[in-house]
């Protein structure tokens, strides 16, 4: 009978041998003063060594093979003060000096009399375990680097929305420390000022439909399952004003269930900016196009008028020859016959000076700007438009000051620009309606010399004004609220133009305490 076999006051060793053989594990006993006993036989399997090798070794100077682990002098100590341990792991030596991981567990054994006999224990391999867990570790610190180092802004949040990435692009871009947001759900404030869900979040909740009403521009991933994509302008980001792009997409674990989120953003702000001062100097193209088109037709519509002056000219002529003539031979004292006369040659005249108005307003000529008296060119215009006014029955309210000034103006061009508004406000006005023109001289002058005086020109009319959205896209191209009228959105666009060309300033503005709008007009004197 060998030592493993030998029967103490504590221990039936053969009885105790044989349950631990049929086990599987790797179990060990040991006497009252810390000397092995006993050693299953995967003493071998584990450490490379036969139990023989083992028995009789005291535990203080031989720990199952050469360890080289803090644990071991712990577990030596516990031995010593017979103190149960459990699960303690130590990195040992097999025989052979390959390393090996140890999970130990032991407790201390009495006899009847409650007398201390010694430890028996049990030892688990877990080498396995250990590979697979530092793989992971060195995976996870694999990903982390990956997510770091990543010149794309990223985060990446649980399944509670808890924040377990945040790398340095993310940082710099949002202006938020990592250490402000990890293991937080607070990564919103980066973006917004009260609490709302981010792209990763309505993946993470299952609630697509959200997209929709929280981000105005957005869709599905088209590379990515169950991604999603959205972009905006975000005000003082990081301290600037930038549109960013998200792209975030779902993290499954190896069951299909959705783990965690991983958002990335793109900054596009300048790209952005170039693609919109882009589509602006196109809208400006257009414009200019539309305005040669405009210049094109102006200039069809002259020509066609100065032909159609020499065609009505010539037969007025006549007509005036025939009422000279009548004149002449009617007798002084028929008053009927010479009234009617009267009418006629007045009518000959008004439709003389229409069709010369015509000309001068569709000439297209080099702007010619000199001082021009108002009154003159306001009746001129309304003149113009005297058939649209007397359509409606709209009634003329001139309320021009005695000591009003002379403008240095274009005639043709600023009589373009009265005939605009005059029809503008004819068109939006009820029948009856009340067209005021206001004029006066103003102590303060336009741009550098503001101390010289300027004449100011007022047109307000009683129809039903202009939405206050609207009001700062008025003068803009192609906006209109006649579209279906045929408006084309660029009438008072020119109208602006023109006043700029003239150096002056024009403001549009609903009348305040009534109905109807007030165009004011500041001209250079």
């Amino acid at each position: 009978m060998d030592n493993s076999e030998k029967k103490t006051g504590c221990f039936n060793a053969c009885d105790f041998r044989q349950l631990a053989e049929i086990s599987g594990i790797l179990v060990w006993v040991t006497d009252s003063d810390g000397r092995y006993i006993y050693v299953s036989r995967e003493v071998s399997d584990i450490l490379g060594i036969e139990p023989r090798e083992i028995i009789g070794r005291s535990v203080k100077d031989f720990l199952f093979f050469g360890p080289e682990e803090k644990h071991a002098v712990s577990i030596a100590a516990k031995l010593s003060a017979r103190e149960a341990f459990s699960r303690l792991e130590i990195e040992g030596r097999r025989k052979d000096g390959s390393q090996v991981f140890l999970e130990i567990s032991a407790l201390p054994v009495s006899d009847d009399r409650g007398c201390f006999c010694g430890f028996s224990g049990i030892v688990k391999d877990i080498s396995g375990y250990k590979q697979a867990e530092n793989g992971l570790r060195s995976n996870q610190e694999f990903i982390k680097s990956i997510i770091q180092n990543s010149a794309v802004a990223t985060f990446v949040i649980t399944a509670e929305h808890k924040v377990i990435y945040w790398n340095r692009a993310c940082e710099e871009l949002t202006g938020i420390k990592a250490s402000e947001v990890l293991d937080t759900n607070m990564h919103w404030r980066a973006f917004y000022k009260s609490q709302r869900p981010c792209v990763a979040d309505i993946i993470i909740d299952g609630s697509a439909a959200d997209m929709a009403r929280l981000y105005p521009v957005q869709s599905r991933s088209e590379f990515v399952e169950g991604g999603l994509h959205s972009e905006g302008w975000y005000i003082n980001l990081g301290g600037k004003d930038r549109y960013i792009i998200f792209d975030a997409a779902p993290i499954f674990d190896a069951d299909g269930s959705v783990v965690a989120a991983i958002e990335t953003l793109q900054d596009i702000t300048e790209s952005k900016k170039a693609q919109e001062e882009l589509a602006e100097a196109y809208r400006q193209l257009k414009v200019y196009q539309a305005q040669l088109i405009q210049a094109a037709k102006m200039d069809t519509v002259g020509t066609l008028a100065s032909g159609i002056a020499h065609e009505v000219k010539n037969p007025l002529a006549v007509i005036l020859q025939g009422i000279e003539y009548l004149s002449r031979n009617i007798p002084f004292d028929n008053k009927e016959n010479r009234m009617v006369l009267g009418f006629i040659s007045e009518a000959v005249g008004r439709a003389d000076r229409i069709i010369k108005g015509l000309l001068d307003f569709s000439s297209l000529t080099e702007m010619r700007i000199e001082s021009q008296p108002l009154e003159a060119v306001i009746d001129s215009a309304l003149l113009l438009v005297k058939n649209a006014l007397d359509r409606k029955k709209v009634r003329v309210v001139k309320n021009l000051a005695p000591d009003m000034p002379s403008a240095m103006i274009d005639r043709n061009k600023f009589e373009q620009v009265l005939v605009n508004l005059f029809m503008n406000a004819v068109d939006v006005m009820p029948e009856h309606g009340e067209l005021i023109i206001r004029g006066y001289g103003s102590a303060a002058g336009l741009g550098e010399d503001a101390d010289s005086r300027a004449a100011v020109l007022e047109i307000e009319d009683n129809g039903p004004g202009i939405p206050e959205e609207n009001l700062d896209k008025i003068f803009d191209p192609f906006f209109t609220t006649k579209r279906r009228r045929g408006g084309s959105g660029l009438g008072l666009s020119i109208v602006r133009n023109i006043i700029d060309m003239h150096g002056g300033r024009i403001s549009l503005n609903n009348r305040v305490g009534s109905r109807g709008v007030i165009v004011q007009m500041v001209l250079v004197v």
